[in-house]
């Protein structure tokens, strides 16, 4: 039988009590941060700035980041989602969350929109020098991508409009995020003709090309929820 020493006694307990101590360590930074809103936009705006863009500037068909780097612009404000405490009480944390899904749904939109505008006039119906039935698979294809386009652009013009709503009393929200002459210029994009592109081309290869039956199904999921409720302004202070 065996004896142990006390040095080795010594030494055991000292490789326990460093073991709780590296749990703890990860579990401290395991935990999301607690960010002001402000801090959050600016971070979030050094991400634009590495790819030469800005959520202020961003319109469909006149300011877009091109489509080859907007994969990596997601995958950034992901990671920085990534940092935040998903089950964080506070208000500041969670407009930070509907703005990160608004980013999300801007540069999907503007993804889809360049996809669909890369099929040039093959792809619409109406461009001057008409269609023909041969080129039907690009007609639907350009027809998915405007339809795409139209839904994530739409949906993030309404939770734009659902930040400034909630967050109202907000001290910094409104003049970080821009209003009335200042809000971002994805406000001015042409969503109506986008829609319509979808819906000319579908309805020119059913009446011309008797092709019919065509139905996209959207990619979107609506994957974030939130509640749409004033929040008072003594929750700010």
């Amino acid at each position: 039988m065996s004896i142990r020493s006390p040095n080795s006694k010594i030494m055991l307990l000292i490789c326990i009590a460093l073991v709780i101590i590296i749990g703890l360590i990860i579990i401290v930074t395991q935990k999301g941060k607690e960010y002001t809103f402000e801090e959050g936009f600016n971070a979030l705006q050094e991400i634009d700035s590495k790819y030469d863009t800005s959520f202020r500037t961003e319109r469909l068909n006149v300011s877009m980041p091109p489509s080859g780097v907007i994969p990596s612009i997601i995958k950034d404000i992901q990671s920085f989602e990534s940092a935040l405490d998903k089950k964080s009480s506070s208000p500041e944390v969670k407009a930070l969350f509907l703005f990160t899904d608004i980013r999300k749904l801007m540069l999907t939109s503007e993804w889809y929109f360049q996809k669909g505008a890369e099929l040039g006039d093959k792809g619409l119906v109406n461009d001057q020098a008409g269609f023909s039935c041969n080129e039907a698979q690009d007609i639907i294809t350009a027809a998915f991508n405007f339809n795409e386009t139209y839904i994530y652009g739409l949906k993030a013009e309404e939770e734009i409009d659902d930040l400034l709503f909630i967050y109202k009393y907000h001290p910094k929200l409104w003049s970080l995020v821009g209003i009335n002459e200042n809000k971002p210029r994805f406000y001015g994009s042409d969503l109506k003709s986008i829609r319509h592109i979808p819906l000319n081309n579908l309805k020119s290869l059913e009446v011309y090309c008797k092709i019919s039956g065509i139905k996209h199904e959207t990619t979107y999921t609506a994957p974030f929820k939130y509640i749409r409720e004033e929040i008072p302004a003594d929750k700010f202070k």
